[in-house]
């Protein structure tokens, strides 16, 4: 639950957009590549996927303690 509570405080604002993914890369030989060009974009659908399978585990995780809470 800290792990989401951090997710949602830093990686997702309140509009539901996902920060600080990096998009994919390719292979590059120069270093530059990935220090200048390799740059977090908003919305990866990468990020996006992440998220949403967190997001469901945490549900889930919500309803087995209230049905162990309730028993």
């Amino acid at each position: 639950m800290r792990a989401w509570e951090g997710l949602t405080q830093h990686a997702i604002d309140r509009h539901g957009n996902v920060h600080g993914v990096c998009s994919g890369s390719r292979y590059s030989f120069t270093a530059d590549y990935y220090k200048e060009d390799l740059l977090t974009v908003v919305n990866d659908n990468h990020g996006i996927g992440i998220m949403m399978l967190a997001g469901t585990e945490v549900l889930k995780l919500k309803q087995w303690q209230q049905k162990a809470f309730i028993q």
